[in-house]
């Protein structure tokens, strides 16, 4: 079981470099440069995932969107990583 507060990333296999919902990358040809968390909702539609693992989706698409949404300090989102993901 995951706890509330623990940070949900993907991981660059090749680099071990962390994949936050907000970095931009591309990770197939063709399928364009966008939010990690795009990427993964778009995968997760055609998955056949658990429960516990459509929680882990949730809970990263979410954190792309609370981070994003606008905030009452008037500082906007630091700016996305980008980069392509080789395979």
């Amino acid at each position: 079981m995951m706890a509330d507060n623990e940070a949900v990333f993907l991981m660059d296999r090749s680099t071990g470099e962390k994949i936050w919902p907000e970095d931009v990358f591309e990770p197939y040809p063709n399928w364009q440069f966008r939010p990690a968390a795009e990427h993964v909702l778009k995968m997760a539609r055609s998955a056949m995932l658990k429960p516990d693992e459509r929680a882990i989706v949730k809970k990263f698409c979410d954190g792309h969107r609370s981070r994003n949404a606008p905030r009452d300090s008037g500082k906007p989102p630091s700016p996305p990583t980008i980069r392509r993901i080789e395979p």
